[in-house]
């Protein structure tokens, strides 16, 4: 139980700053890169092998469905 309220707890901080960055970076691209700093930090995610051969719009894809959970 502990293990998954610190899951918990990263999760929601990250999202907090993920909306902070969203709402202050307008020039695409520096958002998404600001965005997945924020998320591969977050302990317990790790970055896909292939993220950096990965389009703008599937990344943000990702991020975004990331948002979700």
């Amino acid at each position: 139980n502990q293990l998954k309220l610190i899951n918990m707890e990263s999760t929601t901080i990250m999202k907090l700053f993920l909306n902070l960055v969203d709402n202050g970076t307008h020039d695409r691209e520096k958002r998404i890169k600001s965005q997945e700093r924020i998320i591969f930090a977050t302990k317990g995610i790790i970055k896909p092998d292939n993220w950096a051969k990965l389009s703008l719009d599937e990344k943000e894809k990702r991020i975004n469905k990331l948002m979700t959970i």
